[in-house]
């Protein structure tokens, strides 16, 4: 009995650390998506959760609504990272009517980017509302 008490309460510990932790790194992909700079958007604690089981300390709608929205920030930045690519590409480009091609893909990038963030920003914002994932003040 007493080690059931001790692990429930060890849970409990790492519930909340994970918890203040999954929240601290939202309010910074929130930050980073209002500014719309297209900066990529941290992803370790997520990961963290994910690969040490500790998902498992949370309530299936939890884990569902954060799989969500850690699915709409990795698209987020693989959409970053293709128009960051595009703008290094146009960067190095001599030839003009190639330079043209890649400003018009370049820009299409950029659009999409835009779209796929605030969609994950709004994600982001109605998750924080939901008071499950609190920072530290």
């Amino acid at each position: 009995m007493g080690v059931y008490v001790y692990n429930w309460v060890k849970d409990l510990g790492t519930r909340e650390k994970f918890r203040t932790a999954l929240g601290e790194e939202m309010n910074v992909c929130i930050e980073k998506l209002k500014c719309r700079n297209l900066q990529l958007l941290p992803h370790a604690v997520w990961h963290a959760a994910a690969y040490s089981g500790a998902l498992e300390l949370f309530c299936a709608d939890q884990v569902i609504a954060l799989s969500n929205v850690y699915s709409g920030n990795s698209n987020f930045n693989y959409e970053a990272i293709r128009a960051r690519d595009l703008n290094e590409r146009f960067n190095w480009t001599a030839d003009q009517v190639e330079k043209a091609q890649v400003w018009t893909a370049w820009y299409v990038a950029t659009y999409r980017a835009h779209e796929v963030g605030d969609s994950a920003l709004k994600a982001l914002k109605s998750i924080k509302e939901k008071g499950w994932f609190k920072a530290q003040q």
